[in-house]
This record gives structure tokens, C-alpha cells and sequence, in this order.
């Protein structure tokens, strides 16, 4: 059966692959050079060596992370920019107005010139360049970074959003030209040839786009080869207060290789950097994540979303992260320990994103009252007078207080009933936590638990 699936959004932040804290060793910038601050986000690999700027523009190299030396043949106030999973035989570096390439790292060739305001990044297979104009925005692009076109048409807005959908195509979606907001598909095979859509959609079995305008299903979020002959696909379907997001990985010959489900608050990102992604509210880690298989996996807070914030999966078994601070880590090996050290709850099927982990609180499942009531379908409110819960679903209104084990149930009939819970509501870290089994099971959801995968399945 064929799947018909939208593409209408944007591409989202990256972030890296995952491991237990234990699987690191620890070093900070004092180890690297003097109080200079690597900047995590460029590290790439050159040969034998890893190369980065620091906060000033400077181009280091490294074997070991134990020490970096200046390159001094590098143009000062350069930026590092790399397509660090293929491109093993070169990096670029950009200073304002100049593209330099290296394929040795001391000897830098200038390849391309830019407006000195010009902004030159790389994205999900495609290098770019925007520039300000007097009618709008003027954008370049390169499959490689050393051959460059002209897009045909000016941009009324520099946002740029980027999917790498195969080998052979890019979208640049949502482009805002001076005709309308558009979808542009640009293939390698034609890389001049722009091809204009209003509503573009892919279709997995004829592995071929269409226009249909018309098409209201999920839509595409996000799209980009992660390992050689593999593609991830995030697709999303709008739920009201929720967003169900469908994880799809597929070969290179759209043989499906494994797919998972997650249901999030809308209030919630989604981070991805190659196979793995991550749910954050503010800054702060939801603490849920997928790593390349049908799970998704609660981790500490600790090591969820500080060190995956800036992270970087550098394709050699090596995995560096400059954090937030001048705080660095390396992990060696391309075995990704993932310790599940907290409680998962899966809906239907969908694995449910929270803003604060679900705990077990003598032995009960407790998980955040907003994030489960939206899941739900259920409308809450919150007397922080009282400290008394109101859960309204069809008909249904429950009440529950803070730390009170006593609870009450009215049905749309005006009968009601006192209840005794066998957990409390309680407050953790500012989130409001309620016994899972008795929400569900008192909506009519049915509640089993797997102590294997330490996940509570509502069906």
C-alpha cells in the first residue's frame, strides 16, 4: 500500500549520538589551549587529524584532544565548515566574503568569493549562501562546496529549511520567493534546475514527488541519509494539543528498516543529529530518547540534553561534545551504552514525551499530570490554593489534591464516588506527578506493565 506522506516543514536543530556517562573521559579546555574555547559544533577529521576553531576564529589541530597546536597557514577569524559523515578528504573554512578549502590542512586554496555579509553554512547535504539584497534576499547553493549556482529567484525572507530525501534530491522547503512561499527540488543530476511546487508530496512505493495541494496528511518534518544507503524520516500528524511524530528509517531501496512512535506536547522540540533524536522543553532535556531502534529510552538528567545539545557523532567510533561550558568529552568505540534509568509510557503504540521524567514512587508509576492529560484527550485545571487537580473528559471529572490520597470520580449521570489512590499526587522539581494506573484506568485505558523494558503500556 502505497504511503503518501506531506512535506511542508522546517529542518530542525542537530544533535548527537548518546552513551552513558561512564563512557567518557572527562578533560576541559584547559587540557586543550590555554583558556581558548573550542568551538564543539566544527570539529571534523582530516586524515590523522581533528581540526576546530576556537572562539576567536583560530584553526587548531589535534590526534589525541590532549593538546591542540595552531595552525598558523589558516586565515584568521576563519569558520570551520564541514560535511563531517562524507567528506573524509577535505574541510572548508570561511572567513567574511571567502570560501577556502584544504585537503591537508595546512594549505588553504581560495575557491569562492561572497559578499562580505554573506552567510555560508551547510545543511543536510547542500552548502549555502544568503545574502542581503536591495529586492530581498539573494541565495547560492553548492552540492560540493566548490561549484556554486545562483538560485533563479530573490527571497522575501532569509529562513532557509533543508531535507536531503535521497541521494539524488534536496528540498528547500517552505522558500519564501517574490512569486509565493514555495517547495524547490534540486537534483544533483540537474543541479541549475529548479522545480517549483505548492504542495509537494513524496510518495515512498513510486519513490517520486507530486503536487497535490490538497493532501492533509502527516507532514514531513524532517529528512537526511544518516549511514551509508540509510535514511531517517521524521514525520509528523497534528493531534490539537499534541503532535504525534513517526520515526522511519528505510534503505536506499525504501525496504522498511525499523519505524517508532512518540507522542509530544506541542510545546516541545525536536532535536535530531544523524540517527538519533531528542525531546527538549526550554533547554531542558525531556529526558526521552531514540537512538536507531523501535524504542525510545528514558536517561538521566545528567547526561540527556547538556551533552547532547552540542554533540557530534564524528563517523570514526569518537564522539566529542563542548557542551554548554568549557566542559569536553570523548567517548571511544562505536558501541552506544544506553542505560535506561527511568520509567517509558507508551500509548497505542506511541512512546508519550514528557517535560519532566515518570518516576516509580514506592513502587507506583507517577508521570507529569500535563503531559498524560494531553495525551489523553483530557482538560485539566489547577487550584494552587487549594493544591486540587480537575481532570474533564467526556463527561468524566476527576479530583485529586496534593499529597491526599482520597479522590473523587463524577460520571456525566451526577452519581459520584469516593476513591482511595494508592499513591498520592505529589510536586517533583516544579511538575505535578499523579499515579498513572488510577488516570487511566478511571478514562477506561487498560494499564499493563513490562518490568523487562520498565514501560507502562496504556491500550
Amino acid at each position: 500500500m502505497k504511503r503518501i506522506l506531506c512535506i511542508l516543514c522546517a529542518t530542525l536543530l542537530l544533535f548527537g549520538n548518546i552513551a552513558h556517562a561512564t563512557d567518557y573521559k572527562y578533560f576541559t579546555s584547559g587540557d586543550i589551549y590555554n583558556d581558548a574555547a573550542i568551538d564543539g559544533s566544527s570539529i571534523t577529521k582530516l586524515g590523522t587529524n581533528y581540526y576546530a576553531t576556537d572562539e576567536h576564529g583560530y584553526l587548531y589541530k589535534s590526534k589525541l584532544f590532549s593538546h591542540w597546536s595552531p595552525i598558523t597557514s589558516a586565515p584568521a577569524g576563519c569558520r570551520l565548515i564541514s560535511n563531517r559523515r562524507w567528506d573524509m578528504d577535505r574541510f572548508f573554512v570561511y572567513v567574511p566574503g571567502t570560501l577556502y578549502v584544504t585537503y591537508d590542512g595546512e594549505i588553504f586554496h581560495n575557491i569562492e568569493s561572497f559578499a562580505q555579509d554573506a552567510v555560508v553554512r551547510y545543511t543536510c547535504g547542500l552548502y549555502t549562501s544568503m545574502q542581503k539584497a536591495e529586492n530581498g534576499f539573494l541565495l547560492r547553493y553548492s552540492f560540493d562546496g566548490e561549484i556554486w549556482f545562483d538560485f533563479p529567484k530573490p527571497l522575501t525572507n532569509s529562513a532557509l529549511w533543508v531535507m536531503r530525501v535521497n541521494d539524488e534530491n534536496i528540498i528547500l522547503n517552505d522558500l519564501a520567493t517574490v512569486d509565493g512561499v514555495c517547495q524547490v527540488v534540486l537534483s544533483k543530476s540537474a543541479p541549475q534546475s529548479c522545480l517549483y511546487y505548492s504542495g509537494l508530496v513524496y510518495e515512498f512505493g513510486n519513490d517520486s514527488f507530486i503536487d497535490n495541494p490538497t493532501y492533509t496528511g502527516a507532514e514531513l518534518v524532517y529528512a537526511d541519509k544518516t549511514l551509508q544507503n540509510h535514511f531517517l524520516y521524521v514525520y509528523r500528524t497534528d493531534l490539537g494539543s499534541t503532535y504525534k511524530y513517526e520515526i522511519v528509517r528505510v534503505t536506499e531501496s525504501r525496504a522498511l528498516k525499523n519505524a517508532s512512535a512518540v507522542i509530544a506536547s506541542k510545546a516541545l522540540e525536536l532535536y535530531i543529529e544523524n540517527d538519533t533524536l531528542c525531546f527538549a522543553q526550554n533547554g531542558e532535556s525531556t529526558n526521552l530518547i531514540n537512538v536507531g531502534d523501535q524504542f525510545w529510552h528514558q536517561v538521566s538528567d545528567d547526561i540527556a540534553f547538556p551533552l547532547l545539545r552540542s554533540a557530534h557523532d564524528l563517523s570514526f567510533g569518537q564522539f566529542f561534545d563542548a557542551g554548554y561550558s568549557k566542559n569536553y568529552y570523548l567517548q571511544n568505540g562505536k558501541n552506544y551504552n544506553i542505560e535506561t534509568d527511568g520509567v517509558e509510557v507508551n500509548l497505542h503504540g506511541s512512546f508519550l514525551a514528557f517535560d519532566s521524567a515518570p518516576q516509580i514512587v514506592n513502587g507506583r508509576t507517577m508521570v507529569p499530570l500535563r503531559a498524560i492529560a494531553e495525551a489523553l484527550g483530557c482538560v485539566i485545571s489547577y487550584n494552587a490554593q487549594s493544591q486540587q487537580i480537575q481532570i474533564d473528559k467526556d463527561g468524566f471529572t476527576l479530583y485529586m489534591t496534593i499529597g491526599s490520597q482520597v479522590a473523587h470520580k463524577y460520571w456525566p449521570d451526577g452519581v459520584s464516588a469516593e476513591i482511595i489512590l494508592d499513591a498520592a499526587p505529589i510536586i517533583a522539581k516544579g511538575r505535578t506527578l499523579v499515579p498513572l494506573r488510577f488516570i487511566s484506568e478511571n478514562l477506561n485505558i487498560s494499564t499493563s506493565w513490562d518490568s523487562a523494558y520498565m514501560t507502562a503500556n496504556l491500550n
